[in-house]
C-alpha cells in the first residue's frame, strides 16, 4: 500500500465544488498546495485562489495530455491502465497527485472531464481519491 498522508476530511477543503462551472482542478491543485506546505485547509471558499489554481491545473502541458487521452477509444484506454496505475504507484511516492478523470470524448467535451486527487493505493490497486464534489469523504 502506498499512502501519502492526506486525508481528505482533515487536509482536503471542507466545503465542496457546488458552483458547478469546472472549478475542480482549482481544488484539488489548492488542496495539494495546502497540504504540501503544511498550512491549514481554510474554512471559507475564496474564489481568487480557486480560479488561480485552477489555471495552474490546465497548463498547455496538461491540456496536451487531456487531448491526448479523449482521444482514445475505450479499447485504447484499456490497454494503458496497468500502465498508467504502475506510473501513478511510482508518483505517489512523492505526495499526493492530481488526477484527470477523462469523460469526454472530444475535445468539444473537455468540460465533461473531472479532476481528483489521488492520495492512497492500497494492495489490490485501488485508488482513494480527494473528490471536491464530495467534500470530507474519505473512502
Amino acid at each position: 500500500m502506498i499512502d501519502t498522508g492526506f486525508l481528505p476530511s482533515k487536509h482536503g477543503l471542507s466545503f465542496g465544488n457546488d458552483k458547478g462551472w469546472g472549478m475542480c482542478g482549482g481544488f484539488v491543485f489548492l488542496a495539494r498546495s495546502l497540504f504540501v506546505s503544511k498550512h491549514e485547509a481554510p474554512k471559507e471558499r475564496n474564489d481568487f485562489y480557486l480560479f488561480w489554481e485552477q489555471v495552474l491545473s490546465l497548463s498547455i502541458s496538461e491540456l496536451n495530455k487531456i487531448r491526448f487521452w479523449m482521444t482514445k477509444t475505450d479499447e485504447e484506454l484499456k490497454q494503458h491502465v496497468a500502465s498508467e496505475v504502475m506510473l501513478l504507484k511510482q508518483k505517489l511516492a512523492g505526495g499526493p497527485l492530481p488526477l484527470m478523470l477523462i469523460y469526454g470524448k472530444g475535445l468539444e467535451e473537455i468540460f465533461e472531464n473531472h479532476q481528483v486527487l489521488a492520495w492512497q493505493v492500497d494492495d489490490h490497486d485501488d485508488v482513494l481519491v480527494y473528490d471536491p464534489n464530495q467534500p470530507g469523504n474519505d473512502g
